[in-house]
């Protein structure tokens, strides 16, 4: 009956670990596929349970410990740094008992067949038809994972890249918030613009950086912001966010618009105050 539903192919690997478990042998043995395709092989071995409900939980569990163990003793934590040391673990406890878990969920199928009331022959075709039945299950779960995947590469990937830039934009608006009573007082004493960083009381463009951006820099008024550091992507590296100075009534007020030719920028990264 194990033959019937683990297949000839595998039956010897597999044969060998179930007479010494039956036998009340050790319960830890090695499979590599359980350790590094957990998943993946739950799902193949028709063990549909643990690969969508007991793994997750057990695997959510163990690293929301290990986040409890580092709060209690550093006072915080970072959910990565759980997710590390979770992942080793559960490769090494799913490679140990990966074998002892398949063994039991074949012999819950077998017991299954028993009650069915069916013939030997009758009992193994059943079991054949079984495991063939987990296999047309896994493929069509294949072909559905393939085109979720597609989907993510093709639409969440690039968004969410493009949420990180836009983040790191952002970065160019708050320190220009700084620098702009600068220079409205600049323009209600002198009814002019200041002509630089100097001119405006400012510190030297290279002072005024970020994580992202490179510099600062006053140019008659426009606040240039100039990404580089630690940019994330190329096509704001050495880009450039503009906010243009527009006299509106009074003296004191000052009007800003960043979405000039003086922005070089794609549109779609700029703040969204940025936005026409």
């Amino acid at each position: 009956m194990y033959e019937a539903f683990i297949g000839p192919e595998r039956a010897g690997y597999y044969l060998p670990l179930f007479e010494r478990f039956d036998a009340g042998g050790k319960a830890a043995s090695w499979n590599w596929p359980a350790a590094l395709i957990t998943q993946w092989w739950l799902l193949y071995r028709g063990m549909y349970l643990w690969c969508f409900v007991f793994y997750p939980i057990l695997y959510a569990l163990a690293m929301f410990t290990v986040i409890a163990v580092m709060i209690a003793i550093a006072g915080t934590a970072d959910s990565t740094i759980g997710y590390l040391i979770t992942l080793p673990g559960s490769f090494v406890l799913m490679g140990l008992y990966g074998n002892k878990i398949f063994h039991r969920h074949v012999r819950r199928v077998i017991g299954r067949s028993e009650r069915l009331g069916l013939s030997g022959q009758a009992r193994r075709e059943w079991l054949i038809r079984r495991s063939s039945g987990n296999s047309v299950f896994v493929f069509v779960v294949l072909l559905l994972s393939a085109a979720v995947i597609g989907i993510l590469v093709m639409v969440v990937i690039p968004a969410c890249q493009d949420y990180s830039i836009r983040s790191q934009v952002y970065e160019g608006a708050l320190l220009s918030e700084p620098l702009k009573p600068a220079i409205a007082r600049y323009y209600a004493d002198k009814r002019d613009f200041p002509a630089d960083n100097q001119s405006a009381g400012l510190p030297k463009p290279a002072a005024l950086h970020g994580k992202y951006v490179q510099q600062m820099e006053v140019v008659n008024g426009i606040i240039l912001a100039t990404y580089g550091g630690d940019a994330a992507s190329r096509r704001i590296a050495l880009g450039v966010l503009a906010y243009v100075p527009e006299a509106a009534g009074s003296a004191a007020a000052i009007a800003w618009q960043c979405n000039t030719p003086a922005t070089t920028l794609p549109n779609k990264y700029l703040p969204q105050a940025c936005w026409k």
